[in-house]
């Protein structure tokens, strides 16, 4: 079915499309592409002339470049709007595409944001959407300050993520951000609270980090005489975030018992301090975020099904490095820029670093990769990063031998078959349906504890290498 047809049916006339681009190739083939799904379709090379085609007859549908030989297209978007009064449906196209320019759009008032180059079934398909939302009003203006440390990437997958992010902004809906460690979660946080505009603080929670007896009490706060040592009132977390956004950072590591509180509290916006019947407005917007699969904790029983759907309203993924290798020299070089800002040195990588640096997988992700910039930076005495300055590429922990690989999986198939068969032998008919479980739950704490040994009991390292946060590694430990 053809853009035009999949809005409404029957239609009285023909819908117009305006394409403002400078660059012929992209005019002619998106020209093609619209009037062959039966548009009328008008072209402008700049500002100007698209200001000349509004004045004659304004489109259904906007589809306008971000540089533009005569001005910005956003600015000129957010003029036509208010010079003609008109709503129109915008996409923005952009080749140089960042949060900072997907936020600018979406809160212009464009539908869809479209990073170049893109393909035609993508502008087919954001024709599609902005037609049927045709119109909304775009949110408030917004704060367009840039996190302290920015959220960088040239990548597909970045620029899919920045168009996510500025979306998210312009929503009081919850968020739930996924994606291994490293990768940057808290960032991502940082970026949905920056640019959605709210008037209190961004409040960062880690939850592992709390005392598990006190957690409730932390995170609703309590009233004098609730329990042993509260002499007096106390605010949690909830409403030192105010009008702000409270991120809740490993949630899957939130108690069990204090789900279900959890959940009443997003779904009634209203929470009770400890000790309280008196309830109070909640009006913090809730970021979570978590480095685990929460299908495979709710499958065990560990997380509640129905308080990941709250949590995941809007739900973000980061990619790892690895899916996005393109980025690495470019965030290697603002790692550098920043370290030689700090102390003063003037440092530049030799392209064979660089190219060491994308070929390498990076487990532990951006954290990691900034680790290894700071590392080489400091053993570059002659001001060039070359590629034995960076750490050894090798991610396991040092065992001081290593093991025959075939020799390492018979040992495990036996301590597998005896842990089976002991499993078996203590849990009897309970154990059908979730020997896995259970033998994921034995051989995770003997591999857990075997990496710490194998890290001299070094806690904090041992958390690095397995990409999980000390605190969690602790709770895990005693579990």
């Amino acid at each position: 079915m053809a853009i035009a047809d999949s809005v409404t049916a029957p239609m009285q006339s023909r819908k117009r499309v305006l394409i403002v681009d400078d660059e012929p190739s992209i005019c002619r083939a998106l020209c093609q592409l619209f009037e062959a799904d039966g548009f009328d379709v008008a072209i402008a090379a700049n500002v100007a002339d698209a200001k000349g085609e509004f004045s004659r007859q304004q489109p259904d549908v906007l589809v306008i470049d971000v540089r533009l030989p005569d001005g910005d297209g956003i600015a000129a978007l957010q003029e036509l709007r208010r010079e003609y009064g008109t709503d129109v449906p915008a996409i923005v196209m952009t080749a140089y595409g960042d949060l900072e320019t997907a936020t600018r759009a979406v809160h212009a008032g464009a539908m869809e944001y479209l990073p170049k180059p893109f393909s035609l079934e993508d502008v087919s398909r954001a024709v599609a959407r902005a037609l049927k939302r045709g119109g909304e009003e775009a949110s408030n203006e917004v704060r367009r300050t840039v996190p302290d440390v920015p959220l960088l990437g040239e990548s597909v997958a970045m620029q899919r993520l920045f168009k996510q992010i500025a979306l998210a902004a312009s929503s009081d809906l919850p968020v739930l951000i996924t994606g291994e460690s490293g990768t940057g979660k808290e960032l991502v946080a940082q970026a949905i609270h920056r640019y959605s505009g709210r008037s209190g603080p961004l409040v960062a929670v880690c939850l592992p980090a709390l005392n598990p007896a006190l957690i409730e009490s932390e995170l609703f706060g309590h009233v004098r005489g609730a329990f042993t040592g509260a002499v007096s009132d106390k605010a949690g977390y909830f409403e030192h975030a105010g009008g702000g956004t409270l991120f809740l950072d490993e949630i899957s590591e939130i108690p069990t018992g204090l789900q279900a509180k959890l959940l009443r509290v997003l779904e009634s916006r209203t929470f009770c301090r400890v000790g309280s019947i008196r309830p109070q407005p909640m009006q913090a917007r809730v970021v979570a975020a978590t480095n685990r699969r929460l299908n495979r904790l709710i499958k065990k029983g560990g997380f509640r099904l129905d308080l990941y759907y709250r949590l995941s309203a809007i739900h973000l993924h980061v990619p790892p490095l690895r899916k996005r290798r393109s980025d690495i020299p470019l965030l290697a070089e603002y790692f550098l820029g920043e370290y030689a800002a700090r102390t003063g040195a003037t440092l530049r990588f030799d392209e064979s670093t660089l190219r060491e640096l994308r070929r390498r997988d990076w487990p532990g992700n951006v954290r990691q990769l900034r680790f290894a910039v700071e590392y080489a930076a400091v053993r570059a005495r002659e001001g060039v990063v070359l590629p034995e300055h960076l750490p050894a590429p090798e991610d396991r922990p040092p065992t001081g031998r290593s093991l025959n690989r075939s020799v390492l999986k018979r040992c495990l198939y036996r301590w597998g078959k005896e842990l089976a068969e002991q499993i078996l032998e203590q849990h009897g008919e309970d154990a059908q349906g979730a020997l896995y479980n259970l033998f994921q739950d034995e051989a995770g704490r003997s591999f857990l504890k075997g990496v710490l040994d194998a890290c001299s009991g070094n806690l904090s390292l041992a958390a690095r290498l397995l990409g999980m946060h000390r605190a969690t590694l602790r709770n895990r430990l005693r579990s």
